[in-house]
């Protein structure tokens, strides 16, 4: 079984390459996520949507904190939105686990205050 550690570098990495698969495989079956702009979502349905308005993103891992049922991970997300917008924010992802060490819900933290006009572009007609 993968370590919680390993889970959230393989998550980390997967995002980072938009590989919605693996993501949504560290997933219970109705793990969730909730992000500051998306909302809360259902994992597959939220990394389809948010792999829809990437064109590219990388990260910088800083800090990693765990315990029996929880890590955290903080790092910088340099994100590049499908209309060219560019942002990085620092941002915290709790993760919460179940007995098989698969995510249930995923925390999304970060301050939306340069990120959400870019956002609310996206989708404008």
């Amino acid at each position: 079984m993968d370590t919680k550690r390993q889970i959230a570098k393989t998550y980390l990495q997967a995002l980072e390459n938009s590989n919605e698969n693996v993501i949504v495989s560290l997933f219970a079956k109705e793990g969730l996520v909730f992000s500051p702009l998306y909302g809360e979502m259902r994992a597959a349905d939220f990394y389809k949507k948010l792999f829809q308005d990437s064109l590219d993103s990388s990260i910088e891992w800083k800090r990693f904190f765990e315990n029996d049922k929880e890590a955290v991970v903080n790092f910088t997300y340099h994100w590049t939105m499908k209309n060219g917008e560019k942002t990085a924010f620092d941002c915290v992802d709790i993760f919460d686990f179940n007995d098989k060490n698969q995510i249930t819900l995923l925390t999304i933290i970060y301050d939306t205050a340069r990120t959400r006009p870019s956002f609310d572009k996206l989708n404008q007609k």
